[in-house]
């Protein structure tokens, strides 16, 4: 009886061995953890940018000229300069070729109004000449018209009407005439003296274009030049449109910083929330801040990059104009949340799912997916404003990745033992 004993009990030994060899084999992965605890949590992010003026006066191209103008100097971006200092001057030629154009045009202009009131005079006073005589011979005609029919034949009284009605008609036409000559005369002239104000005009444009060929600084500061979409600034040979916007230059007793916020650490980002900056060239200086504004859609900084931030202004409390000069590299952090007994979790623990945020917790050695609310995230760290308490142990990642079979499955079977 005792022979066959034992080899049941091995027999049933070695069966329970299999039993928990295959358990062992249905383990689920390791899956870190933590232990909620509330705690009282700044939440901070960091941003990089510049300095800026809050008020600057623009210097663009002048106007007055209507045309382009080519650059032909022009300071160094960033040079410091005094009220009425020259910024840009513009190239001359142009405007010099247009006025010695405009005179010898108004010249030959005014040599053939001479001549045609010249040419005008001589022919009135031929047309009167002609007038004059028609009407004599006229006068002749009629003094001594053959009207008597007894002296004169039937014939002779009939051509003596014609020769007067002729001379007649002749002396209207030569009254006519000189009045057509003078109304020609007339518009010749006027036409001609449209002609020559319009070089008159020519001339006076370009004498204005001549004398707007330099932008005067209009108050002390430095010049910043405007950068096209390259981050190129103007340059000289550059052509500038009438009123295109070339400089500007900054008005230093106010000052402000724009800088950039990666677009995974701006939640909770906000007008009015503090911060505090350093300028680069003054790291030993820290100026207190506050957010003024935040823009509403994230953007690239730079174009082939695929990382979006939002530009935000941050408002400085106080300026100095001996230590802060406008594009000076600036780093800032901003104060998002300050919550007393708040929980926070690290950013991979909370997973997308079907337009919720869930986070796994352990519960009777399961994880199972509980749907929570978040409110502000920054440096890896996310505030959570409902869902767990403290105490509770949630799982760092996804605890169904890295599974065969399912995804989904959250039995016993498939995390049990897992601490």
């Amino acid at each position: 009886m005792r022979r066959l004993i034992y080899p049941a009990l091995i027999l049933v030994g070695f069966l329970v061995g299999g039993v928990v060899f295959l358990k062992a084999d249905r383990k689920a992965p390791d899956v870190p953890t933590m232990v909620i605890h509330r705690r009282d949590i700044r939440t901070k992010v960091s941003a990089e940018g510049q300095l800026e003026a809050v008020k600057s006066t623009p210097l663009s191209a002048p106007i007055v000229a209507g045309m382009r103008q080519k650059i032909a100097w022009m300071l160094p971006d960033g040079s410091w300069v005094d009220n009425g200092d020259v910024v840009i001057r513009f190239d001359r030629s142009d405007f010099e070729q247009m006025r010695e154009e405009g005179r010898d045009e108004e010249s030959i202009i005014e040599k053939r109004l001479g001549k045609a009131e010249i040419q005008a005079d001589i022919k009135l006073r031929n047309l009167e000449r002609d007038s004059r005589l028609s009407e004599e011979e006229a006068k002749i005609a009629r003094d001594f018209k053959s009207a008597d029919t007894e002296i004169y034949a039937r014939n002779a009284i009939i051509e003596s009407d014609i020769d007067t009605g002729l001379a007649e008609e002749k002396a209207e036409h030569a009254r006519q005439a000189g009045k057509i000559q003078k109304d020609l005369s007339r518009a010749e002239r006027e036409l001609l003296e449209i002609e020559a104000r319009k070089k008159k005009l020519m001339i006076e444009k370009a004498e204005t274009g001549l004398k707007s060929l330099e932008i005067l600084a209009p108050h002390e500061g430095y010049v910043i030049y405007k950068r096209d979409w390259r981050g190129n600034i103007p340059r000289v040979g550059d052509v500038a449109w009438p009123g295109q916007p070339l400089a500007s230059i900054p008005k230093l007793d106010s000052m402000q910083a724009e800088v950039f916020v990666l677009e995974a650490d701006a939640g909770g980002l906000a007008p009015k929330k503090k911060a505090g900056l350093r300028i680069d060239a003054h790291p030993e200086q820290l100026l207190s801040a506050e957010v003024i504004s935040v823009d509403p859609i994230a953007q690239r900084r730079i174009r082939w990059v695929p990382v979006q931030y939002f530009r935000v202004v941050l408002g400085l409390q106080e300026s100095n104009p001996k230590l802060m000069k406008p594009g000076q590299r600036v780093h800032a952090v901003i104060t998002i949340a300050e919550e007393a007994a708040a929980i926070a979790i690290p950013r991979q623990a909370v997973i997308p799912q079907d337009g919720k945020k869930i986070v796994y917790r352990l519960e009777a050695g399961e994880f199972k997916a509980v749907e929570v609310d978040v409110g502000a995230s920054a440096l890896g760290k996310i505030i959570i404003t409902r869902g767990l308490e403290e105490g509770d142990v949630i799982a760092l990642r996804d605890p169904n990745e890295g599974l065969e079979g399912s995804k989904s499955s959250t039995g016993p079977q498939a995390f049990g033992g897992v601490s």
